[in-house]
C-alpha cells in the first residue's frame, strides 16, 4: 500500500526487501528515541533516525567515495548528501504510514515521565 504512494523516482529504487527493513526495524527506532513533548517532532525523529540507518545500510552502495590518506575510503560528502536527500523524500510516507504505532508509543513515553 505504501509503495502505490511513492513518486516514481523512489518507486524504481525500492525493494519489497526495503520494505521488510522498515518493518522490522520502525520498532527499535521508537523504543530507543528521546520522548519530545511534541509529537511530530518524536514522530519525525524515530523517521529519520530509520532513513539514515536505511540509507547507510541498504544504499551506501550508491554513495561515491574517496580515499582519504588518514581514514582510508570514505563517502564523498556531496553524494552523500545527494543520496539522502533522494531518500528523505520517504519521510512523509513513513510517518503517514507508521502514524499509529509511532504515536502509540509516543503517549506510553509521555506518561511514564
Amino acid at each position: 500500500m505504501l509503495f502505490k504512494e511513492l513518486p516514481s523516482s523512489l518507486k524504481r529504487r525500492l525493494t519489497s526487501d526495503d520494505f521488510e527493513y522498515f518493518d522490522d526495524r520502525i520498532s527499535k527506532h521508537i523504543y530507543d528515541s528521546p520522548w519530545r513533548p511534541e509529537f511530530d517532532e518524536f514522530s519525525y525523529d524515530v523517521i529519520a533516525q530509520l532513513m539514515h540507518e536505511f540509507v547507510v545500510d541498504r544504499k551506501d552502495n550508491e554513495i561515491e567515495t574517496d580515499n582519504d590518506p588518514e581514514y582510508g575510503v570514505i563517502y564523498n560528502e556531496e553524494s552523500l548528501d545527494k543520496v539522502f536527500e533522494m531518500y528523505w523524500e520517504l519521510i512523509p510516507f513513513l510517518e503517514k504510514h507508521y502514524k499509529d504505532m509511532i504515536y502509540a508509543r509516543w503517549k506510553v513515553k509521555g506518561r511514564s515521565r
